[in-house]
C-alpha cells in the first residue's frame, strides 16, 4: 500500500495526473514535466452513479496515490489533474467531485470533465469527429470544425447505453430465456451463459442471475461471452452484436445530425472494449453511419483515454502559465 501521509511533506510540484474512471475499473496515468510517462495503476470501478461520489473521489485519490508511489512520490507533487468520469454530465456533480478530490490533491489545479471528453482527445487531439465508446455503457461524443460539440448515449443500463456491455449481455440472456422456454431458436448462449453465471444449467440461470452478488460490472463482462460464441458463427450471438453496432452507428449519427456535418468527411475513433470483441460491431457501426455521412475514415486512439486526461491536465497548467503573464 502507498504511504498516502507523505503527501504532506514538502514536494516538487512537477507531476500531471490524468484519470479515466468508469464502471470497471479506474486508470491513473501520471506524466513528467516532460510529458514522459512515469507510471501508471489500475483500480476498481470509480463510476459516482455506481459507487457514490465520496467512493469514487476515495478510489481516484487511492489509484493516483499508488501510480505516485510507483515512482517515489506523492500526490503532493502533482501541479494539475483532469479526471474523465462516465456519469458527470451535471455540473453540479462535476463542482463536487473538484471539491472531494481537492481534499486529496490539496495543490493541484483540477478539472473534471466525462469520460466521452477523454476518449475523443485521445483519438483525435484537438481535431473535429467523433469518438464513439462502447465499454460497461456506451455514449458518442463529437466536435465539429468550429469547435461545438455534442453527444448522444450515456443515460446508463436502465434507460440505454445501446452497443455497451451490458446491452449486449442483457439481449444474450433475453434470447437465453427464449430459447430456453421454446420462443426462440437454439444457441450455444445457454451453455456460455451457465458456464459464466456458474449456474447449474439454464434453467437454474434466473436464480444467479438476479443474485445480490450479481451488478452491472458483472453482467457486462458476459458480453466477451457473446463475442466468442458469435466468433464460432453462433447466430444469435452475430445477429446481438450486429444490432449493437448499429444502435451505436443511430448514436453516432445523432451527433453528426446535431453538429451539421452530414456533408463532411467525418473522422471517428472507437474506444471500449465491445471494439476488442471482433469486427461485427464495428461492421454494423459503419454501415448505419454511412446512411449520415459523405464519408468516413476509422482512425485508433494515439493514446489511452487516461493518458489523454493526462496530456489535458498538461496543457491546462500551462495555459494557466500563459494567462498569468497575459495579465
Amino acid at each position: 500500500m502507498p504511504d498516502r501521509t507523505r503527501k504532506h511533506r514538502r514536494a516538487t510540484r512537477d507531476l500531471f495526473l490524468g484519470v479515466d474512471g468508469g464502471g470497471t475499473k479506474t486508470h491513473s496515468v501520471i506524466l513528467s514535466a516532460e510529458g514522459e510517462l512515469l507510471a501508471e495503476d489500475l483500480s476498481g470501478p470509480s463510476n459516482p452513479f455506481r459507487t457514490g461520489l465520496k467512493n469514487s473521489a476515495d478510489t481516484i485519490a487511492l489509484s493516483a496515490a499508488r501510480a505516485c508511489d510507483k515512482i517515489g512520490r506523492t500526490t503532493g507533487s502533482i501541479v494539475s489533474a483532469v479526471t474523465g468520469l462516465a456519469g458527470v454530465r451535471r455540473e453540479d456533480l462535476r463542482s463536487e467531485m473538484r471539491r472531494l478530490l481537492s481534499r486529496e490533491l490539496t495543490h493541484a489545479t483540477l478539472s473534471v470533465v466525462t469520460d466521452a471528453e477523454i476518449a475523443l482527445y485521445a483519438v483525435l487531439e484537438k481535431r473535429s469527429g467523433l469518438v464513439v465508446i462502447a465499454g460497461t455503457g456506451s455514449i458518442v461524443y463529437g466536435r465539429n470544425s468550429r469547435g461545438r460539440t455534442a453527444l448522444a448515449g450515456g443515460w446508463g443500463p436502465i434507460a440505454g447505453d445501446e452497443g455497451g456491455g451490458v446491452s449486449i449481455a442483457i439481449d444474450a440472456l433475453s434470447a437465453v430465456a427464449r430459447a430456453s422456454d421454446g420462443r426462440g431458436p437454439k444457441t450455444e448462449l445457454s451453455k456460455l451463459a451457465a458456464e459464466y453465471f456458474r449456474s447449474k444449467s439454464a434453467d437454474d440461470l434466473v436464480v444467479a442471475i438476479y443474485s445480490p452478488h450479481v451488478n452491472f460490472t458483472r453482467i457486462a463482462g458476459f458480453a466477451t461471452s457473446v463475442a466468442r460464441a458469435a466468433a464460432r458463427g453462433d447466430k444469435t450471438a452475430v445477429d446481438i452484436l450486429s444490432k449493437a453496432g448499429t444502435e451505436l452507428g443511430d448514436a453516432a449519427c445523432a451527433v453528426v445530425r446535431e453538429l451539421g456535418m452530414t456533408r463532411s468527411a467525418v473522422e471517428v475513433g472507437t474506444v471500449g472494449g465491445v471494439f476488442r470483441s471482433g469486427e461485427i460491431v464495428k461492421r454494423a457501426l459503419e454501415d448505419q453511419l454511412s446512411k449520415c455521412v459523405r464519408s468516413m475514415s476509422f482512425t485508433d486512439a494515439l493514446f489511452s483515454p487516461a493518458e489523454a486526461a493526462a496530456r489535458m491536465a498538461y496543457e491546462q497548467a500551462f495555459a494557466k502559465i500563459t494567462e498569468k503573464r497575459k495579465k
